[in-house]
């Protein structure tokens, strides 16, 4: 109880302790905007946007939440005009509001659910791993276990473990294969292991095997085994071989890993990443987002219209490419790739409202722009 009372409190502390931090770094960023509100203006999220994401990203949901609001508030009452400070009369500052509100949830909880799951993730795999390594040393360390002592290790092993004949017969299941599917030791050996196989995967399955027996390589797949009660779950197979010293297959050793809610959480942030990518496509002002090396990680349409180009497919992937097909200048000096405003952003440093002259190389076509950049 006193265990349970530390854990708790602990655990509402830091809580507590992050949503506090995520309020005064979320003052912070509105204070440094009041300090170059006479550069940034009338962009009125233009630091509330990346200080959110951050936040989410080191304080979890509830701090991402925390800042979210806290910048709402902030905005509506220090950056919209005064006549709009309580009295919401223009709809456009309403639904940009509404927008940053709705931006600030997906942060918070995207992120909370990518380290959630993160988080599973290297659990399965290292069970995996660490299965798949113990039975490994076991059998080519020779430590001359017999089979009443092999098969006590595996059944203490919180997953299916499995070992077959070079030609895939099944010599071996361990008691959490009988507990899971309800067959039999009997039912299960031999070719008995397809028997709770997803229709759908039993051919996907059998050709894996074959091409592991075909190169000795390791067999793995992703695939559904129907449970005793008839439902099924998504399994993470995988199988090695051992050798004998002329290099021939004796045995399969092999574990099977239940990622079933993994895939569904996986499946759940790839819908999630869709609804965030769409947001940002239906914004207004161009958004460009690179990674370390210069490549392009997430350009929206309204982007690639701004550098006149209407087949996304045709658009540059990477900095470097993009200099070679447009010309930055500015009273009539050309700039060279390390003098884009976005290269301020490599160095830690920000640009905003920066006019520029761009012309197309290819096309000839030019026109006039303005450039906002950040690091995060």
């Amino acid at each position: 109880m006193k265990c349970f009372f530390c854990y708790k409190f602990t655990m509402n502390y830091q809580l507590h302790k992050n949503i506090i931090f995520a309020i005064l770094a979320t003052m912070g960023t509105a204070l440094f905007q009041w300090l170059c509100w006479d550069f940034i203006q009338p962009f009125v999220w233009f630091l509330f946007y990346p200080a959110v994401f951050f936040i989410a990203r080191f304080m979890g949901f509830w701090g991402g939440i925390a800042s979210t609001f806290t910048s709402v508030l902030i905005v509506w009452y220090f950056f919209l005009p005064a006549q709009l400070s309580w009295h919401l009369e223009n709809p456009y500052h309403f639904l940009s509001m509404l927008v940053f509100t709705v931006m600030g949830y997906f942060f918070s909880e995207i992120h909370a659910r990518t380290q959630k799951d993160d988080l599973q993730l290297r659990s399965s795999l290292n069970a995996v791993n660490q299965s798949n390594i113990e039975i490994n040393r076991l059998y080519q360390e020779n430590l001359s276990l017999d089979e009443v002592k092999f098969s006590e290790i595996a059944n203490v092993i919180p997953q299916i473990v499995w070992v077959t004949n070079p030609d895939g017969g099944n010599i071996f299941f361990n008691h959490e294969w009988m507990a899971y599917t309800g067959l039999t030791l009997e039912e299960s050996l031999g070719a008995g292991w397809s028997k709770p196989f997803h229709p759908e995967d039993q051919p996907i399955a059998l050709h894996a095997w074959q091409n592991a027996v075909t190169n000795n390589a390791t067999y793995s797949l992703e695939c559904r085994l129907r449970r005793a009660d008839g439902e099924y779950r998504w399994w993470l197979i995988r199988g090695v071989p051992s050798f004998n010293l002329q290099g021939k297959i004796i045995k399969w050793f092999g574990t099977c890993t239940d990622i079933h809610d993994l895939k569904i959480n996986l499946e759940k942030i790839r819908l999630a990443e869709e609804k965030l990518r769409s947001a940002i496509d239906s914004m207004d002002d161009g958004i460009l987002i690179l990674d370390r090396n210069r490549a392009f990680v997430e350009v929206n349409n309204r982007f690639h219209r701004f550098f006149k180009y209407d087949n996304q497919d045709q658009f540059p992937n990477a900095l470097e490419t993009l200099e070679s097909i447009v010309s930055l200048s500015k009273d009539g000096i050309t700039f060279e790739l390390g003098e884009w405003p976005v290269r301020e952003a490599f160095q830690g440093k920000k640009a905003s409202n920066l006019e520029y002259s761009l012309s197309r190389t290819d096309t000839g076509e030019t026109w006039y722009g303005s450039f906002n950049s950040a690091p995060f």
